[in-house]
């Protein structure tokens, strides 16, 4: 969902009540400015929140991963192989959520640019 489906017109004047009471319409030039004021700063303060949450789930992912990389190097015993190749594709999985995590980061610095 795009940020402009996030922030509507109508959430617009539910922030500002006193502009709905003036009857200001989008359009007008008086809407339009607060309108993209208020867009740019709901704007930020959306990207902002992305921004740590993606961190935060970044740190906790590679946490996991450190410590399935430490179990697998202590795997040893009977069917060594198969636990060997369970921890694996686990930390295979882990990559590419890792992967994905970092390609939605660029794709959130790129958004901040934009707006």
């Amino acid at each position: 969902m795009s940020l402009a489906h996030k922030f509507s017109w109508q959430k617009f004047l539910k922030q500002n009540p006193d502009l709905k009471k003036k009857g200001v319409k989008r359009t007008s030039p008086e809407g339009e400015k607060a309108y993209k004021a208020a867009f740019k700063e709901f704007a930020r303060k959306y990207i902002k929140e992305r921004e740590e949450r993606l961190k935060k789930e970044e740190t906790r992912a590679t946490k996991v991963k450190v410590e399935l990389v430490k179990k697998l190097k202590g795997v040893d015993g009977k069917k060594w192989h198969l636990k060997a190749k369970k921890l694996n594709r686990e930390i295979g999985r882990l990559d590419s959520y890792l992967a994905s995590l970092q390609q939605s980061k660029e794709r959130t610095k790129n958004l901040s640019k934009e707006v």
